[in-house]
């Protein structure tokens, strides 16, 4: 059947029966536009056989689920496509995992850059975890002289890491964070 004012007409009051079911069918406004206008592109390139209310609501109901699907399969498809050529982006535990490692190699530099006697009984308490009588005796001193040498270097690396930027709150909070608070008796922050 060939296109007539009649069902120009009836299609004119039909674009907002139209509108609303795109909308119901893809909650996308958006695409729910793009559909309905397409809905009715194509009932009037192919308009029906019969021209009741009835019948063209069945008809531009069919034409928009249709559409509707295909344009839903056309975005799953396009998704797809776009989340396999993207590149991946690290997920919160491999972050943290690379700023524990960069907090760590800092703290290592810290530590290596400490003048002798100082790195020695740093390392002996914090990496070897020696009580301080351990240490004198290791280092053939005083568990006085290991305290006040492990007080001087505590001191040089919090201003050594108090230079960092942001400063003590940020390296405090990065230490924390990565779970690397030094031991609970110890106060490094």
């Amino acid at each position: 059947m060939r296109r007539t004012p009649e069902l120009d007409d009836l299609l004119r009051d039909e674009a907002a029966f139209v509108h609303r079911l795109a909308r119901a069918l893809l909650r996308d406004p958006e695409l729910a536009a793009d559909v309905a206008q397409d809905t009715l592109a194509a009932a009037c390139a192919t308009p029906p056989r019969t021209i009741d209310r009835a019948g063209l609501r069945a008809f531009l109901r069919t034409i928009a689920r249709r559409l509707a699907h295909a344009a839903l399969r056309r975005r799953t498809e396009r998704e797809q496509r776009e989340r396999l050529v993207a590149k991946p982006e690290a997920s919160d535990a491999e972050a943290r995992a690379q700023q524990s490692l960069a907090l760590h190699r800092e703290l290592v530099a810290a530590v290596e850059s400490l003048p002798e006697p100082y790195r020695t009984i740093v390392v002996l308490r914090f990496v070897r975890d020696l009580p301080p009588r351990a240490i004198a005796r290791e280092c053939a001193v005083t568990s006085e002289v290991v305290r006040q040498r492990l007080h001087r270097g505590l001191a040089m690396l919090r201003e050594r890491l108090d230079r960092r930027p942001g400063g003590r709150q940020e390296w405090t909070a990065a230490i924390v964070a990565a779970g690397l608070s030094p031991l609970p008796h110890v106060a490094l922050v």
